[in-house]
């Protein structure tokens, strides 16, 4: 299920009920199975654009993972500092807010490593994930707008 990241792809910033992924504009996930990693996080990809909202639950993170294009990137933004970014946002703000970075090989977290020491992996949410350092992702993110435009 190889799908290209779009704005709008979950249609405007309300529900629409569209789904793909496994994912709904707006979802909530509660379950005692498979519970919400993120709450409300802000849904951007590669080139910035916000592409939904909602919970995020593991089960999620490994869809995208597993159904992602070759050079796509999924970025999670939580909700304290996606409500500042919402629409479209510039490279160095996506690189600074991001939380997690998902490809077609890798669910990884992101971290800025001036302010964290140099580590491998990463514990969070009990799940030992690779890290992207958000200097990383920085040029990630603008070799992504290079090949867009």
């Amino acid at each position: 299920m190889n799908k290209q990241l779009t704005a709008g792809l979950w249609g405007t910033l309300v529900p629409s009920g569209k789904e793909d992924f496994g994912l709904v504009h707006g979802q909530t996930a509660y379950g005692k199975e498979d519970p919400a990693i993120f709450r409300n996080a802000y849904w951007f990809n590669g080139l910035g654009q916000q592409i939904g909202f909602g919970d995020l639950a593991l089960t999620h993170l490994q869809r995208l993972r597993d159904g992602l294009e070759e050079g796509t990137y999924f970025l999670i933004v939580p909700e304290d500092d996606g409500s500042r970014l919402r629409g479209e946002c510039s490279t160095d703000d996506l690189a600074k807010y991001a939380k997690m970075l998902i490809t077609k090989h890798a669910i990884m977290h992101v971290l800025d490593l001036k302010a964290q020491p140099l580590r491998p992996l990463h514990q969070e949410h009990g799940l030992t994930l690779p890290i992207a350092c958000s200097s990383q992702l920085r040029v990630m993110l603008r070799e992504c707008r290079a090949r867009e435009s």
